[in-house]
Formats: structure tokens, C-alpha cells, sequence
């Protein structure tokens, strides 16, 4: 009677443990599933900039960042419809759009920053979009105003 209970106590433990285990081996493997790599890069800005205007700038910029002009070279440069598994250009501007932003680093720095599952596609994307994004403003905002919006 005693090593019944003795087996069934094994087994019990075996079987938390092993349940442990696996919740932990899950846990493990939908963490690095949903991990997302970033790249970015930095762009002093000429002064430091209070918190409203912060904000508005910030709002400009990614107004900017994600015009269909700033990112269709991108798209096309990098053959992101196929890198993405997406249907056609529209789908991968939209997940574009969603994973890459310009947002603040300091009072006088701010960071144009892409996510991707693939360290080497956010690398990629990332160094390209800030190129796309340096053109964009160097294109003038109003016809005849040819300065630079930094």
C-alpha cells in the first residue's frame, strides 16, 4: 500500500515537471516567434525642441515618412511584396507604414526606426528608408521654396 502511493507521488511530480516544461518551452518559443528586430538611425536636429513642439514635429515627420511618395521607391527597391508575403504594393505600403516611424531620441535627436521579424530586412528596409526619406525632404514643400525642412 505505502509504494502505491510512493508511485503515484512520482508520477505526479514527473508529470508536474514535465508540465512545467512544456509551458515553459512554449512560452519560449511564442516569445522569439513574435520578436521583432530594429533598426534605426538618429538625425540631430539644428535646436532643442520643447514637448508641444516636439509633438507637431514629430506628427509632420511621420506625415511625411509614410506619404505613398516617401515609400513606393522603397517598396519597389526592395521587392517588398515578396519579402512580406502580401498581396500587391497597397498591402505592403500598409505594413510599411505600420512598422517604421520617426519618433523622439532626445531634446535635439530624433530616430527614424523600422521593425521587422528578420534582423537582415529591418537592416535593409531601414537603411533605405532613410535614404527615401532624405530625398523626401529635400524635395521642396511649396513650389520655388528650395529649403531644407531640418
Amino acid at each position: 500500500m505505502k509504494r502505491n502511493w510512493l508511485y503515484a507521488l512520482v508520477v505526479v511530480c514527473l508529470l508536474g515537471v514535465l508540465g512545467a516544461g512544456t509551458l515553459w518551452g512554449y512560452r519560449q518559443y511564442k516569445r522569439k516567434r513574435d520578436q521583432m528586430w530594429e533598426a534605426s538611425g538618429s538625425m540631430p536636429l539644428a535646436r532643442a525642441l520643447g514637448d508641444e513642439e516636439m509633438k507637431r514635429f514629430l506628427e509632420e515627420e511621420n506625415k511625411l515618412l509614410h506619404k505613398e511618395e516617401t515609400l513606393l521607391p522603397v517598396v519597389r527597391q526592395l521587392g517588398l511584396v515578396a519579402e512580406f508575403h502580401v498581396a500587391g504594393e497597397a498591402e505592403a505600403l500598409a505594413r510599411l507604414r505600420e512598422r517604421s516611424e520617426v519618433r523622439k531620441s532626445g531634446a535635439a535627436v530624433v530616430m527614424l526606426a523600422f521593425r521587422d521579424p528578420s534582423r537582415e530586412l529591418a537592416a535593409k528596409v531601414s537603411k533605405c528608408l532613410g535614404e527615401a526619406f532624405f530625398r523626401a525632404h529635400q524635395k521642396p514643400a511649396v513650389p520655388g521654396d528650395d529649403s531644407f525642412r531640418f
